[in-house]
């Protein structure tokens, strides 16, 4: 999903393209990733990290910038920009299939 977020978020800083973390029980990389996404834009807010899933082979995926939200919603300032909803639906197709060709094996 990150690398689709890469691509679908629109690029006017482009801190919402590498600010998608992604956490486990045991690694996350949010600490790298909001670091990169302050140094392209500093003015930005953050999220705090969340507390990590703590089922083995779980993984969450998470917006760093706060306003990643109305970009991909829309707000009074912007019309809708969905780069999250994109990226989910075909996270979660690809997963169907890989899931479905596993099942057939």
């Amino acid at each position: 999903m990150q690398a689709l977020l890469k691509d679908a978020w629109p690029v006017d800083t482009g801190a919402l393209s590498i600010a998608n973390a992604v956490q486990t029980k045991d690694e996350s990389d949010y600490a790298e990733r909001a670091a990169a996404a302050s140094e392209l834009n500093p003015r930005g807010e953050q999220f705090p990290e969340p507390a990590p899933p703590t089922e083995p082979g779980h993984a969450v995926v998470l917006c760093i910038m706060t306003y990643g939200e109305p970009v991909n919603n829309g707000s009074i300032h912007g019309p809708a920009q969905p780069g999250w909803d994109r990226a989910a639906v075909e996270t979660e197709a690809q997963l169907q299939a890989d899931a479905e060709v596993e099942w057939r094996l």
